[in-house]
């Protein structure tokens, strides 16, 4: 019995990693796409490269552990939620691939307007990916995911409000973690003004997630 949930340990192990390290990755789309003043864009453009050169960029890596450790210890279980989450989580893969894709194109923008649409398309994909997978990990919380190949439905058991709570709780929880390694990094660079933007960020999407989460418990209390 213990021999067959220690891979179990390792795949959350691997979650949480991911959802650490590869959650602030997601999260500094989620300011980029928010800043709206010309000295707000400035600095939400320095939450990609301050990042990456972190090494942060390089967390999918995480999630391939996962997902090869589960599909080798657990494989009807991979099965029935690989083939009825089949939606959101092809919808996570197109947004890590377009999100690698804007991110590589960015250097390469010959103008403006360019740079403008790539940045629109990467913030999109960091905000569209945390949640699928947010929305992937509420369907099996709430039991709407049962074994057998593609047995629940395949919108029905992840397009539901607790669902997509999870999932709009994945990427508030994601930009609060950049927000705050951003503020980390901009202090370590002797940056006053932007250490103290990204401080703020940081605790407004704190508030934000904490309030919902408060909500949400309060909703479920008999």
């Amino acid at each position: 019995m213990v021999l067959r949930a220690l891979p179990l340990v390792f795949v959350l192990c691997g979650l949480v990693l991911y959802a650490v390290l590869g959650g602030a990755d997601f999260g500094a789309g989620v300011w980029q796409l928010l800043a709206g003043s010309r000295r707000a864009r400035a600095t939400g453009s320095r939450a990609c490269p301050s990042l990456d050169g972190a090494g942060v960029g390089a967390n999918h890596v995480w999630l391939i552990f996962v997902l090869t450790v589960f599909w080798t210890a657990y494989p009807r279980a991979f099965g029935s939620i690989a083939s009825t989450l089949a939606v959101p989580l092809f919808i996570a893969v197109i947004g890590i691939v377009f999100r690698g894709a804007a991110y590589a194109l960015r250097a390469g923008a010959a103008s403006d307007r360019e740079s403008g649409v790539i940045d629109t398309i990467f913030s999109l994909s960091s905000i569209l990916t945390p949640f699928a997978l947010g929305a992937a990990i509420g369907a099996i919380a709430t039991n709407r995911v049962p074994v057998g190949n593609a047995a629940g439905h395949l919108f029905s058991s992840w397009l539901n409000p607790t669902a997509i709570f999870i999932g709009a709780l994945t990427v508030s929880n994601g930009a609060y973690l950049a927000a705050v390694y951003l503020a980390a990094d901009a202090a370590h660079l002797h940056e006053p003004a932007l250490e103290r933007a990204f401080r703020a960020r940081a605790l407004a999407a704190a508030v934000i997630g904490g309030r919902a989460r408060d909500r949400r418990r309060v909703r479920r209390q008999p």
